[in-house]
C-alpha cells in the first residue's frame, strides 16, 4: 500500500525555494520510485506549491488507499515551517479521490493546530485517538458529516470552546471519545439514532448546559459516561429499555435540578451512578424490577424528598455501602423488601429527614453494616428485627438515632453486635436480651453498646452465651434502674462496663468483680451487699443500690373486671406503599399488628384517607374498632404520572422560492399533552425554523425544491398530576 502526502499550505520560504527547482511535491512516491520522477512531473508539483504560497506556514496530509471501502484514509500530517498551523481542514477529496476515513492516531497530540477543525469530507469515519490531545484546537466541533466516532477520538481537546454537532444517523460513540473536553459548551444534542454511548464518552465535559435528552434506543448507560457534567440541568429521564446504569454514569452531575425518572426496564443501578447529584429533587421512585443498588449509588443526593419505598423492589436483596448516604431531604418513611439480606456500611447514614420506624420483621435480613443508620435523627418509630435470620449488627449501626422508640429486642440468631451499636438512642424505653439467651454465637457485649440510652427502663438479664463485657456498655443509661443479672459464663471484663449505670440491684453470678465507685460516680449513692454493708467491689452475690431518699409507696391499682380497650396508636403498620397518579382515588391494603396480633379490617379497625386522588402526599388513617381504640396515620406519596404526550411527524407540502408559514398541525400531530407545550428544532435546513411557543413553521425564501427532514423536540411542561414529557420526532416538508 502506498503512502502519499497532500499539501494543505507551505511557508513563504518554501514557495521561494520552489522557484529554483527545490519545490516539495504535492504527493510523493515510496523511496524505490523517487529516482523515476521526470522533470515534467517536477514542474507539475511546483505549480501545486505556488498555488499554496500565500500560507505563512502549512502542512501536508499523509494518506493511504482505503482497500475496504475505496477512497483514501488520512494517516497523519507533516508540518511545513515552524509557525502555528491554524485551522485543521479535512478535505472532501485528495487528488480526486474521496476521503472516507481519518485513521487511528492520525493527529494525536498535534498541538500545532490552533484554529478550528473543519471536516469537509462527507461520511468520514473518525478512527480511535484520531485527534487525541489536540489541546490547541478551538471553536465549535462540527461532526455533522462524520459516519462514526472512535475511541478517545477527541480526548483532552480541552481548548474547544464552542458547541458540539453530531450527525443525525450516528449509531455509536466510542469510549472516552470527548473525555475532558471541558470547554465544549451549549446543549448536548444526542441523535436519537444512538444505540451505544461508550464509557467515559463525555467524562468531565462540564461546559455543556441545558437539558439532556437521552436517545430512546439505549439499553445501558455505560460507566463514567457523563461523570462530572456539572452544567447539565433539568430533569434526568432514563429512557425506557435501559436495563443498567453502570458505575459513576452521572456522578457529580450537580446541575440537574429536576426530577429523576427511572424506567420499569431498569434492573441495576451501579456504584456511584447518581452520587453527588444533589439538586435532583422530588420523589425517588425506584422501578419494581430493580435487583441491585450499588455502593454510593445515591450518595449526597440531598434533594430527594418523600418516602423511600424499597418494598416495591421485591428482588433487591442487598443495599450496598453508602447507597443513600446523606440523602438528607428524604422526609417520609422507609420500607424494605421481603428478600432483603444485607444492608451495607453507612447505607442510610445521616438521612436525618427519614421518619417513622424501622421494621425488618418481615424481611430475610442477616446483616446490618457499620453505621448503617447512624445520624438518622428523624426516625421516630419502633425498631423491629427479623426473628430467624439476623446474624450481625455492625458498630454504630443505629448510633445517634435519638427518636427511635419502643423496646430493643435482639433475636437469638445474633452472632455479632458491634460497639456503640445503639449509643445515643435516648428514646428507647426497654431492653430485651432474653431472646438472645438461646443463641450460641453472641459471646460479648461490645464497648459503649447502649451508651447514653437514657430512656431505657426495666430489668436486664445478660444472656448466658456472653463471655466478655467491654467498657461503657451501660454508661449513661440513667433510667435503667431495675435489676441487672450477670451470668456465670462471664469470664472477662474489659474496662468499666457498668460505669455510670443506675441499676437498683445487681445480681453477679460470675467470678468477675466490678468497681462499685465507678458505677455510682459522683451521685453519692453506694451499693450494699447482702448484709447491708457498703461494698467497694461488686463480687459474686446480690447488691442493692442505696441512696439518701426513699420514694413514697405507690398504691396498687384497683382491679377492673372489664378490660380496657387496646390502643392502636403504637401498632406496627406495613404494606403502605407509594402510588402513581391514575385519576382515581387510591387506596391501601396495610397489615396492622398490635402486640404481635394481626388485626382484621372492618372488625378491629377502619381505614380513611386524605388527599388520595391527586399527586402529592396522601394519608391513610387506621382507626380502632371493637376491642381497639385510638388511631394511627401513615403517609404515602402519589407520584406524578408520566406525561401522556403523543407526537407524530407529518409530511407537508409548500411552494419553493417564497416565504411560507405552516401551522403546527400541518407538520405535527400533537395530542394528550399535559401542561404548556414548547417546540425546539434539533436539526434540519437552516432556512426552516419553528416557533418555540406556537410550533408554527416558517420556510424562508430561496429554499430549493426537494424534500427536507426536520427533527423537532416537543415538550409538555406537566402539571400538578403529570410529569413533564418530551418527544422527539421528524417531520418532512416537500417543496414543489
Amino acid at each position: 500500500m502506498r503512502t502519499r502526502t497532500w499539501m494543505r499550505g507551505v511557508s513563504a520560504l518554501q514557495a521561494a525555494d520552489a522557484r529554483i527547482g527545490g519545490a516539495r511535491p504535492c504527493w510523493k512516491e515510496p523511496a524505490m520510485r523517487k529516482r523515476l520522477l521526470t522533470m515534467a512531473a517536477t514542474l507539475v508539483f511546483t505549480t501545486c506549491v505556488f498555488a499554496a504560497s500565500a500560507f505563512a506556514s502549512g502542512y501536508t496530509l499523509t494518506y493511504e488507499q482505503n482497500t475496504a471501502s475505496g477512497g483514501v484514509v488520512i494517516t497523519g500530517y507533516e508540518a511545513q515551517g515552524e509557525g502555528d498551523l491554524g485551522d485543521l481542514v479535512i478535505p472532501a477529496t485528495i487528488d480526486g479521490q474521496r476521503v472516507t476515513a481519518i485513521g487511528p492516531e492520525a493527529f494525536q497530540s498535534a498541538s500545532g493546530f490552533n484554529g478550528t477543525l473543519v471536516i469537509e469530507a462527507d461520511g468520514v469515519a473518525i478512527g480511535d485517538y484520531a485527534f487525541n490531545n489536540c489541546w490547541n484546537l478551538t471553536g465549535d466541533l462540527d461532526l455533522s458529516k462524520a459516519a462514526s466516532i472512535g475511541e478517545s477520538a477527541f480526548y483532552n481537546c480541552s481548548s474547544l470552546d464552542g458547541g458540539l454537532v453530531l450527525p443525525d444517523s450516528l449509531s455509536s460513540i466510542g469510549q472516552y471519545a470527548f473525555s475532558e473536553c471541558r470547554g465544549l459548551s451549549g446543549t448536548l444534542d444526542l441523535p436519537d439514532s444512538l444505540a451505544v454511548i461508550g464509557k467515559g464518552a463525555f467524562y468531565e465535559c462540564e461546559g455543556f448546559t441545558g437539558a439532556l435528552v437521552l436517545p430512546t434506543g439505549l439499553s445501558a448507560i455505560n460507566e463514567y459516561t457523563f461523570y462530572g457534567c456539572k452544567g447539565l440541568s433539568g430533569d434526568l429521564e432514563i429512557p425506557r429499555g435501559v436495563a443498567t446504569v453502570y458505575k459513576h454514569a452521572f456522578n457529580t452531575c450537580s446541575g440537574f435540578d429536576g426530577e429523576l425518572v427511572l424506567p420499569e426496564s431498569l434492573t441495576f443501578i451501579g456504584e456511584s451512578a447518581f452520587a453527588g447529584c444533589n439538586h435532583l429533587h422530588g420523589q425517588l421512585n425506584l422501578p419494581s424490577g430493580l435487583t441491585g443498588i450499588g455502593a454510593y449509588a445515591f450518595q449526597n443526593c440531598s434533594g430527594f424528598t418523600g418516602d423511600l419505598d424499597l418494598a416495591q423492589c421485591p428482588s433487591v436483596s442487598s443495599i450496598h455501602m453508602y447507597a443513600f448516604y446523606q440523602c438528607t431531604g428524604l422526609n417520609g418513611t422507609i420500607t424494605f423488601p421481603h428478600d432483603l439480606n444485607s444492608i451495607g456500611n453507612f447505607a442510610f447514614s445521616k438521612c436525618s429527614g427519614l421518619t417513622g420506624g424501622l421494621d425488618f420483621s418481615e424481611t430475610s435480613l442477616s446483616q446490618i453494616g457499620q453505621e448503617a443508620f447512624s445520624g438518622c435523627t428523624g426516625l421516630n418509630g419502633s425498631l423491629a428485627f427479623p426473628a430467624n435470620t439476623l446474624r450481625g449488627i455492625g458498630a454504630k449501626a443505629f448510633y445517634n438515632c435519638p427518636n427511635l422508640t419502643g423496646r430493643i429486642s435482639l433475636p437469638d440468631t445474633l452472632a455479632t453486635l458491634g460497639e456503640y451499636a445503639f449509643a445515643k438512642c435516648s428514646s428507647f424505653t426497654g431492653l430485651d436480651l432474653r431472646m438472645a439467651m438461646n443463641g450460641e454465637d453472641l459471646n460479648q457485649l461490645q464497648r459503649g453498646l447502649f451508651y447514653d440510652c437514657a430512656g431505657l427502663t426495666g430489668d436486664v438479664t445478660i444472656p448466658s452465651t456472653i463471655r466478655t463485657l467491654r467498657d461503657g456498655v451501660f454508661t449513661g443509661c440513667t433510667h435503667l434502674t431495675g435489676t441487672l443479672v450477670i451470668p456465670n459464663t462471664v469470664e472477662s471484663v474489659q474496662g468499666a462496663p457498668l460505669e455510670g449505670s443506675y441499676f437498683s440491684t445487681i445480681v453477679n453470678n460470675s467470678a468477675q468483680t466490678f468497681d462499685a465507685a465507678s458505677i455510682v460516680g459522683s451521685t453519692g449513692d453506694y451499693y450494699a451487699d447482702a448484709s447491708g454493708a457498703k461494698a467497694e467491689t461488686i463480687a459474686a452475690g446480690t447488691y442493692t443500690r442505696m441512696s439518701g431518699t426513699t420514694p413514697d409507696p405507690t398504691p396498687d391499682p384497683t382491679p377492673d373486671s372489664t378490660p380496657d380497650p387496646i390502643s392502636i396508636a403504637t401498632a406496627t403498620v406495613i404494606g403502605v406503599a407509594n402510588k402513581t397518579f391514575t385519576g382515581k382515588a387510591l387506596t391501601q391494603t396495610p397489615t396492622v399488628k398490635v402486640a404481635g396480633a394481626t388485626l382484621k379490617l372492618g372488625t378491629d379497625y377502619a381505614l380513611s384517607y386524605k388527599n388520595n386522588a391527586k399527586a402529592g402526599k396522601a394519608t391513610v388513617t387506621i382507626t380502632g374498632k371493637g376491642a381497639y381504640t385510638g388511631s394511627i396515620s401513615k403517609t404515602f406519596t402519589i407520584a406524578k404520572a408520566p406525561n401522556p404526550l403523543t407526537v407524530k411527524g407529518k409530511t407537508a407540502t409548500a411552494k419553493a422560492k417564497k416565504k411560507t408559514a405552516l401551522k403546527v398541525s400541518k407538520v405535527l400531530a400533537v395530542s394528550r399533552a399535559q401542561g404548556a407545550k414548547t417546540y425546539a428544532k434539533k436539526s434540519g435546513n437552516k432556512k426552516i425554523s419553528i416557533n418555540k411557543t406556537t410550533g408554527k413553521v416558517t420556510i424562508k425564501k430561496g429554499l430549493k425544491k426537494g424534500t427536507y427532514k426536520v427533527k423537532v423536540t416537543v415538550k409538555a411542561a406537566g402539571n400538578g398530576n403529570y410529569k413533564p414529557g418530551t418527544k422527539t420526532v421528524i417531520f418532512k416538508i416537500k417543496l414543489k
